[in-house]
């Protein structure tokens, strides 16, 4: 399988500015800065980018303590079937104090994964590779009720 150098690629490609953004976000390559601002140039150019963008922001958000543009971001991802949806408001909600409505958040996560807490710290690790965000996330999701072991 070649390999094409990162230096090579366009990164003003609109087919490929939101992918590298969150690439450059969610992988060991921690580019906090430069993620972020790929993804941001993406939205703003592209008016069909690809909404898994919003996943990244939410989780620099997150990194920097800035919980109520952690929840923005969230209403911007609208995936209600997929678990991460409810998961990242019913976080956010719990950072914010905002109890009632990330408990019901959290009940909406539990309708899409039983056995998430029981299994939730995995499947968040799946995608989350940095422990302080993950206890974050975790932190949250307890504030509203919903314990993971």
């Amino acid at each position: 399988m070649a390999v094409i150098p990162f230096e090579i690629l366009n990164l003003n490609s609109l087919l490929f500015l939101d992918h590298i953004g969150y690439l450059f976000t969610l992988t060991l390559l921690e580019e906090w800065e430069r993620g972020p601002a790929l993804i941001r140039k993406a939205i703003e150019l592209n008016p069909y980018y690809s909404l898994q963008a919003h996943y990244a922001l939410f989780l620099d958000w997150l990194r920097q303590e800035e919980y109520e543009h952690a929840y923005l971001e969230t209403l911007n991802f609208r995936r209600p079937m997929l678990f991460w949806d409810p998961l990242m408001k019913a976080a956010a909600f719990g950072l914010l104090g905002r109890y009632e409505e990330g408990k019901r958040a959290a009940e909406e996560l539990l309708k899409l994964k039983p056995d998430f807490p029981t299994r939730g710290r995995v499947l968040i690790e799946h995608y989350i590779k940095f422990e302080d965000i993950v206890e974050r996330l975790i932190d949250g999701l307890s504030k509203v009720g919903l314990k993971i072991e």
